[in-house]
């Protein structure tokens, strides 16, 4: 069920775009998709991956930025999100594959996608731009570990006068 948060929405729009993509769903079965917009289960952590449980995608939270007094009228929400690749092995090729498919699932509907969000009514999902992925090139040398493969900067802009909270009763 989607979530009313405008901040979760953001990550819940992320995975409807990859989950729109019939190729990223055959190389990354849904209980590889680790969403942290779900309750999770506990789950035991295995000594050795077996085939079916890799490849992994994860979205996880990177930063952002707060600035309530963006100009007069509005407030402005960064949350920069990193999407994240696990394979367990050293064959970039099951990387590259989920990379693109990430890639096409973005490219081609994140606009719209983003475009559809509002809150009290009104559109807040302004910019995405899809930042340069640094990654550590001695941590590349064994591909067994979580790879990011994008980072997207989200902006969210409030009109501040709607972001007034409910007093107590």
């Amino acid at each position: 069920m989607a979530s009313t948060n405008p901040i979760t929405r953001i990550e819940e729009a992320l995975w409807e775009l990859l989950e729109a993509n019939a190729d990223f769903i055959k190389l990354v079965p849904a209980g590889n998709r680790i969403k942290t917009t779900e309750p999770l289960l506990p789950m035991a952590e295995k000594e050795v991956a077996q085939h079916a449980d890799k490849p992994e995608v994860r979205i996880i939270v990177a930063g952002g930025a707060m600035r309530p007094d963006n100009d007069s009228s509005q407030s402005h929400f960064k949350r920069v999100f990193a999407l994240q690749v696990s394979t367990a092995d050293q064959y970039r090729k099951t990387v590259d594959d989920v990379e693109w498919q990430i890639f096409r699932s973005i490219a081609y509907g994140w606009r719209t996608k983003l475009d559809s969000l509002t809150w009290t009514s009104k559109r807040y999902a302004c910019h995405m731009r899809p930042a340069d992925v640094k990654e550590d090139l001695e941590s590349d040398r064994s591909i067994k570990g979580w790879q990011t493969v994008a980072i997207l900067p989200i902006d969210l802009f409030f009109d501040t006068a709607d972001l007034a909270p409910t007093a107590p009763t």
